[in-house]
């Protein structure tokens, strides 16, 4: 049973790990497609950017993603509601000061 005092929120979720276990694929995998179509990305940006609540990502990444999957766009994000304690407030509210 939930804590009715606990606050939750609606996140955007980045679904790549899911998309790449539907297609048995790697992060490996997809940074080497990435590449093939033109991307200069070093290899640790391209990781980091691959993680499911990272910051924005670079659009041209983006839409090198969507080709390499054969996916459309919507088909990397779903919204998902998520539990935040007082520490995480506590974070947003400093990085919205």
């Amino acid at each position: 049973m939930s804590d009715p005092s606990q606050k939750t929120e609606v996140r955007l979720r980045f679904r790549i790990n899911m998309l790449l276990a539907e297609r048995d694929m790697t992060l490996k995998d997809l940074y080497d497609r990435v590449k093939k179509l033109g991307s200069n990305i070093s290899s640790s940006h391209f990781y980091r950017q691959m993680k499911p609540y990272h910051s924005p990502m670079r659009m041209d990444l983006m839409t090198m993603v969507v080709q390499a999957l054969k996916v459309q766009p919507s088909e990397l994000f779903d919204l998902v509601e998520v539990e935040v304690d007082d520490k995480d407030e506590d974070r947003k509210m400093i990085h919205n000061a």
